[in-house]
């Protein structure tokens, strides 16, 4: 069941917390927090979660196309560049994929951590663009890490999940 309420949503009171940690707990069979619950994550929460998201970019969320994991880690690492505001300059990832190709590491997937940690500072939608356009040219899945998406300390710029990036195109 899809609940129309967002999980992160800023409440109150202590009372409306601890009724919405009730109404998450709800949606996790058996209440089995443990690390054996779906390696999807939990279904009630992706169900939220897919609303949330249709909810904001306008576009609809399957929520068996969300992951909900811990983490990951980059087998080709890449620094976001401070003088251009904290963008991703495609051209030096192109050259560090033909790098680690050029020593045999198979790259499949480019996880982009939007907005980034821990300067909270947005990507620009057509930087983003950039960046889909690139996966789509080297076959490579796209994750979005973009959890903190109601935290964007710049007001200049503006949050674009890469899901409407990606349905927009």
């Amino acid at each position: 069941m899809i609940r129309e309420a967002p999980i992160f949503s800023v409440r109150s009171s202590n009372s409306d917390s601890i009724e919405r940690a009730f109404q998450i707990l709800d949606q996790i069979p058996g209440r089995a927090t443990s690390a054996y619950s779906h390696s999807q994550g939990i279904k009630g929460l992706r169900d939220t979660i897919a609303f949330g998201i249709k909810a904001h970019d306008g576009f609809p969320a399957d929520p068996n196309d969300i992951f909900l994991t811990d983490g990951a880690s980059p087998a080709v690492p890449y620094y976001l560049d401070e003088e251009t505001g904290w963008g991703f300059e495609v051209l030096k990832l192109e050259n560090q994929l033909k790098t680690a190709k050029s020593k045999g590491i198979n790259i499949r997937a480019l996880f982009v951590i939007n907005l980034g940690n821990p300067t909270r500072q947005v990507l620009v939608e057509a930087n983003q663009r950039e960046i889909v356009e690139l996966c789509k040219k080297e076959g490579l899945v796209l994750l979005g890490d973009e959890v903190y998406q109601e935290n964007v300390y710049v007001p200049e710029k503006q949050f674009h999940s890469f899901k409407k990036v990606v349905c927009s195109i």
